[in-house]
């Protein structure tokens, strides 16, 4: 009986042992990251991603044991885990392309534990907590999206002519609004020169819209511009001009041009220009009282508005430094004579339901000029300056199909053309004169250094805003202007 009674003594502990051993469990987890440098390391910077789905699967079987998903700090934990052996199973992140490179560096607690395959190598639960699974991602490569700008300028285009002019302002804190698939998507103000730009936009089809200011009307194009945008747009503008409503009664405007008559021929000549700051009055043709009086522009132009219809004529004053005043009605275009007289009085006329804009005064300093005759050509190149030296060298090739423009000193636009293949171009039939020309310089080039060399026939002559210097035209063809271009 007693060695019996002890072989039961000796069998309990192991039954003990065994059934304490089954209930063991324990914590398995931690961290989940975006792996910026992609090193495979928990770096300082580096944050922990939210909502990653994971499973806790039992090694042999398969079977999900637990699931879980990371919480806001890229935490994730299975808890009360049984005695066993097991692996962890990921599931990429949106957003993101695949696993980091595992086990790099030697601190086990900031490595990367996940294959490529979304797994874990098996590991075994016994009595601790398993609280190394740290899991890092890589973000998917992002596509480089361009973005565009579009803006440039609303102006007062005094002589209505649709481009801006030296000495045309800015017109600030105008209202342009950007719209694309007819929804407004930002608005902004023309600044204190008048210049506005929309930035930061993806290619596609846009419209702008200058919200009128009061008192002012286009001179030319429409309130709403819409374009196809896949490059930098830098040509949307806006020329206004005083809107003016007669009152009831008033039915026109009168007015028109003041200049240096230099040869005093009574003819506006094409190297003849404006003089400003002339003062300028509309009298009543019965009472002879004045109705108003007006001084001209930087360009010798002036304007009498909301006239109303009756019997009028204007008086002209001699400007300082000024004796002679042109003779009356010289030539056979009225719009180019002057009419003012040797008493700056223009005759008695009737204004009835039309402008009548071609009542224009000659002024001379008492010298004559004689007039020069005989036409001329005026041309040459504009060329890729790719050295951006100023000078036509060796194995520069013109550029084809830019604008030049062709002015009388006065600033009036006379011709237009357009580079030929080679980058020429030619006026040809100029009458003697004083010009200049303005080259249009295109948005991806600027323009090459003036006046570089000795060699007049190598160099650029438009500088920065691509207008030249005046140069004179006679008999004889100038063909010395040109314009360099650089990126």
């Amino acid at each position: 009986m007693k060695q019996s009674h002890n072989k039961k003594v000796a069998i309990f502990p192991l039954l003990f042992m065994a059934s304490t051993l089954s209930c063991f469990s324990a914590n398995v987890g931690n961290f989940v990251w975006n792996d910026q440098n992609k090193n495979g390391i928990q770096d300082a910077n580096e944050t922990g991603i939210s909502q990653v789905y994971i499973k806790l699967k039992q090694d042999g079987t398969n079977k999900t044991i637990q699931r879980t998903k990371t919480d806001a700090n890229g935490k994730f934990l299975f808890t009360n885990v049984p005695a066993g052996k097991y692996y962890i199973r990921a599931y990429t992140p949106t957003g993101y392309a695949s696993p980091t490179p595992r086990y790099k560096g030697t601190d086990k607690s900031k490595d990367s534990d996940l294959k490529t395959t979304g797994k874990t190598t098996k590991f075994k639960i016994k009595t601790n907590d398993n609280l190394n699974l740290d899991i890092g991602f890589v973000k998917k490569a992002q596509p480089t999206i361009k973005k565009y700008s579009v803006g440039n300028l609303v102006w007062i285009d005094s002589n209505k002519n649709g481009a801006q002019d030296n000495g045309e302002n800015g017109l600030a804190n105008v209202t342009i609004k950007l719209s694309k698939a007819n929804q407004e998507i930002n608005t902004t103000k023309s600044s204190q020169v008048g210049q506005y730009l929309f930035s930061n936009l993806t290619a596609g089809n846009y419209c702008v819209q200058i919200n009128m200011p009061a008192g002012y009307k286009l001179t030319a194009g429409v309130t709403k511009s819409c374009f196809t945008l896949n490059a930098n747009k830098s040509n949307v503008d806006f020329g206004l001009e005083k809107n003016i409503t007669p009152p009831a009664g008033n039915v026109a405007s009168i007015g028109d041009f003041v200049w240096n008559d230099v040869n005093n021929n009574g003819v506006q000549d094409a190297n003849e220009s404006g003089i400003p700051n002339v003062y300028v009055k509309l009298r009543n043709g019965t009472t002879n009282r004045k109705v108003q009086a007006t001084r001209t522009d930087a360009n010798g132009k002036y304007l009498f508005s909301n006239i109303a219809a009756g019997k009028y004529y204007i008086q002209y004053y001699l400007p300082t430094g000024y004796k002679v005043s042109s003779p009356r009605d010289k030539g056979g275009d009225d719009t180019k004579d002057s009419d003012g007289g040797s008493t700056g009085k223009t005759v008695k006329f009737n204004l009835t339901t039309g402008n009548q804009l071609n009542f224009d005064m000659g002024f001379n300093k008492g010298t004559t000029t004689p007039p020069v005759t005989g036409v001329g050509s005026v041309g040459d190149k504009v060329w890729y300056d790719k050295n951006k030296n100023g000078i036509q060298d060796a194995g520069e090739k013109g550029i084809q199909n830019k604008m030049v423009r062709l002015y009388s000193s006065n600033g009036r636009k006379l011709q237009s053309i357009r580079t030929d293949k080679n980058g020429n171009f030619l006026f040809a039939n100029v009458p003697a004169g004083q010009y200049y020309i303005r080259f249009v310089i295109p948005k991806v080039y600027k323009a090459s250094p003036l006046n570089q060399g000795t060699d007049t026939t190598k160099d650029s002559d438009g500088g920065a805003t691509g207008k030249t210097a005046n140069f004179t035209v006679t008999a004889n063809a100038k063909l010395d202007i040109d314009m360099g271009l650089t990126r």
